[in-house]
C-alpha cells in the first residue's frame, strides 16, 4: 500500500480494465438481445424451415404457389390460430444485406446498406412488431400489385429525418429498375436481426413474399397447447404438398432465440 506500482504492474492493471470494459459491453449487448426477445410474441409460436430446391421450383411463380398454397393449408389444420414467415428470422444468427437506394442516389456506392428480407401478410403483427405508421403487407399485395415495401424506424429516420418515410420509392442497388422499385407502405419498430455481429446495420426493410419469392423461408405458426399442435400441423401440411420435402429446424420460436444466442450466453 502507497508504493507505486511497477511497470509490470502497471500493465496488469491496464489490460484488466479493458478485459472488465469489454465484459461489461458484451453483457449490455446480451441484456439488450434478452430485452428484444422478451418483447417479441412468441408465445405458442412454432418456427420451421423450408427449403425449396431449384430443380423443382425454378422460378418465382413456383415458389409463390407453393408458400401461398402451404399458408392456406396450415391455416385450416386444427387448432391454428396464426401464420406467418420471415425469409430471415430477427434475432437470429445470419443476415442478408444489400444496399438501399433512392432515385435521389447519385452513386449506387453510397447507398445505405441495410438488411433485406421477405414477409407473409400479417407476420409482423404476429411477431408483436408493431407499426409506427402505414400498414403492412396484405394478400393483394401479390404480383400483379404494385411493388411495395415495409421499413423499420431506423432507416425511416435515416432517409426522411424530417418527414415522413410513407411513399418513399426504393430499392435495393441489383435489383432491376423495371421491377426494383417499391413504395414504403410501412414503418415498423426496430428489431436486431443479426445478434452475433456486433456492427450489424441497424437499417432493414422487407418486401412482400407474394411480389418477391426466396427458396427459403421460416414458417412460423401459433397453435394450441405447448407447441407440439404447431409442430405437427406444419409437418401435415408439409406432407399434403411434398412428401420428399422436410420441415426442417422445428423447434418453438422462443427455443430458437435460446439457440441463436448460445454463443453470447457461453
Amino acid at each position: 500500500l502507497g508504493q507505486p506500482l511497477t511497470h509490470g504492474q502497471a500493465t496488469e492493471v491496464s489490460l484488466s480494465l479493458v478485459l472488465l470494459t469489454g465484459a461489461g459491453l458484451m453483457l449490455r449487448s446480451m441484456q439488450h438481445s434478452l430485452a428484444e426477445g422478451d418483447r417479441l410474441h412468441a408465445d405458442g409460436v412454432v418456427t420451421g424451415q423450408v427449403l425449396l430446391p431449384i430443380a423443382s421450383y425454378s422460378d418465382e411463380n413456383a415458389i409463390r404457389g407453393f408458400l401461398r398454397e402451404f399458408a392456406h393449408r396450415l391455416e385450416a389444420q386444427p387448432g391454428v390460430h396464426e401464420v406467418g414467415a420471415f425469409s430471415l428470422l430477427p434475432l437470429s444468427r445470419n443476415s442478408n444485406t444489400g444496399l438501399l437506394l433512392t432515385p435521389q442516389t447519385a452513386d449506387p456506392k453510397n447507398g445505405v446498406e441495410a438488411n433485406m428480407g421477405t414477409l407473409l401478410p400479417g407476420s409482423l403483427k404476429m411477431m408483436g412488431l408493431h407499426l409506427r405508421e402505414g400498414r403492412e403487407f396484405t394478400p393483394q399485395d401479390d404480383e400483379h400489385a404494385a411493388r411495395v415495401m415495409v421499413i423499420n424506424a431506423a432507416l425511416a429516420r435515416k432517409l426522411a429525418p424530417t418527414g415522413s418515410a410513407i411513399g418513399m420509392r426504393l430499392k435495393f442497388r441489383n435489383d432491376a429498375d423495371s421491377t426494383g422499385w417499391k413504395t414504403v407502405i410501412g414503418v415498423a419498430e426496430n428489431v436486431t436481426m443479426n445478434i452475433q455481429d456486433a456492427d450489424a446495420t441497424p437499417y432493414t426493410a422487407w418486401t412482400a413474399e407474394y411480389q418477391e419469392s426466396w427458396q427459403f423461408v421460416r414458417m412460423l405458426v401459433r397453435a394450441d397447447g405447448d407447441g407440439q399442435a404447431g409442430a405437427a400441423a406444419l409437418r401435415a401440411t408439409m406432407r399434403s404438398l411434398d412428401p420428399n420435402l422436410p420441415v426442417m429446424n422445428v423447434r418453438s420460436l422462443k427455443a430458437e432465440f435460446v439457440y441463436s444466442m448460445w454463443l453470447k450466453r457461453l
